[in-house]
């Protein structure tokens, strides 16, 4: 099967012990969700006013104008988590499963792949 990057950061994937399996460079093109913002009212802390909002998520689109890829036998994406929710019925997309951080907390990769 091949990858294809499709998130703004390079994913690398490791095992549970660390070792890392695969490193997918930042793709040629990201895939987002539509975003629409309501602003709400604000909340105040300490005095201070700080703005609200509520959000909606909508189609999945490509970032660079393109058309989002259809489905090809043999090609898998790896999108964020929304995009990959925004839409079940691409059975090619994957998002990183769950962090790996080493002793300092910075993260270092991910526990394989979501479906």
């Amino acid at each position: 099967m091949q990858l294809v990057n499709a998130t703004p950061h390079t994913v690398t994937i490791v095992s549970k012990d660390g070792s890392v399996l695969l490193t997918l460079p930042k793709g040629e093109f990201e895939l987002r969700c539509a975003e629409q913002r309501l602003e709400s009212a604000p909340v105040v802390v300490d005095g201070v006013a700080v703005p609200t909002s509520s959000v909606t998520y909508g189609a999945v689109y490509r970032s660079d104008g393109g058309e989002v890829p259809p489905v090809v036998e043999g090609v898998a994406y790896v999108v964020s988590a929304l995009v990959r929710q925004a839409a079940p019925e691409r059975t090619d997309f994957y998002s990183p499963g769950p962090l790996v951080r080493d002793a300092d907390g910075r993260p270092v990769g991910c526990l394989g792949l979501t479906r």
